[in-house]
């Protein structure tokens, strides 16, 4: 066993005990491997199979792999176009509820609480818990759930945050409308369908299982949670063309890549923690982010 086998052996996604659902295989799905003179920030390139980046070859973390070929497919483009209109409908939705109270407003979201909330419903999916209320993921008594989701952030920011969450400009949509009916994701969903054409693509049948769809009754939500389904799902397969040898469970690695997106989230929310020296939290949060 080499030394990267033997820290494989260590990790959520190492079983023998894969049913046959589970095990990722990577003819899943056909890969277009990437050029690394055009893609140079990207850990999985071009040769005569997927490997390590020339550059650190070997020696790339399992976590920075992971990401890397999420991002392929949910690019950082997308993440900015997220960004920007849902903090355009958040400071909407805080003008227009009442019921809020004055001295409260929208906090804009970056695109690391974006990546942290696409890796919060990648969890719930690999857990089984996507159709579960939002009170039973975030109950205070860790006995009754995990504490991952509090250690990310609240249920109220989360609730914020996926109701807000749009992908186009809603002062232009009306006029957009006129020639697409997709107006409301169209720039999300182009840029989507290139990078699935570029680096691979998914049948619908390898996500359900483990679908990270929440019940929403906005459709360009829906289709954007697909998005993330496919996208997670095309990441794994990539990752397991780097490393063929390794026997892999989808459900572990999804786990794996969901805590990948929430991990620098968890460590911006324990640094403001820790700069107000924990004065006003409650106690289960602080034991959630102590737990991770």
């Amino acid at each position: 066993m080499d030394k990267t086998d033997a820290e494989d052996s260590d990790l959520d996604y190492i079983s023998d005990e894969c049913s046959e659902f589970d095990e990722i295989e990577a003819a899943d799905i056909e890969i277009n491997f990437i050029d690394e003179k055009n893609y140079p920030d990207c850990n999985i390139v071009e040769q005569n199979e997927p490997h390590f980046n020339s550059k650190e070859k070997n020696h790339v973390p399992v976590e920075t792999l992971l990401i890397d070929a999420f991002k392929l497919f949910i690019s950082p483009q997308i993440i900015d176009i997220v960004v920007k209109y849902t903090n355009q409908r958040g400071n909407r939705n805080f003008r227009m509820m009442e019921k809020r109270a004055k001295h409260q407003v929208w906090q804009n979201v970056d695109a690391t609480e974006i990546y942290a909330t696409i890796g919060i419903l990648i969890l719930a999916g690999s857990f089984k818990e996507s159709k579960l209320a939002l009170r039973f993921l975030w109950h205070k008594d860790p006995s009754f759930s995990r504490q991952i989701y509090t250690a990310v952030m609240s249920r109220n920011r989360f609730t914020d945050i996926f109701t807000a969450l749009r992908f186009d400009d809603a002062l232009t949509r009306s006029e957009r409308l006129l020639v697409s009916r997709l107006a409301p994701i169209s720039e999300v969903s182009e840029i989507f369908q290139q990078n699935s054409r570029a680096f691979g693509t998914v049948g619908d049948k390898l996500i359900g299982e483990y679908s990270c769809r929440r019940a929403t009754r906005r459709w360009p939500l829906v289709i954007f949670q697909n998005y993330i389904d496919i996208g997670a799902h095309n990441a794994l397969v990539v990752w397991k063309a780097s490393r063929p040898h390794v026997k892999t469970c989808r459900r572990g690695l999804l786990q794996d890549l969901g805590m990948v997106l929430v991990r620098p989230q968890i460590a911006k929310r324990a640094r403001i923690i820790e700069g107000v020296r924990r004065k006003g939290y409650q106690q289960h949060v602080l034991r959630a982010i102590e737990a991770t």
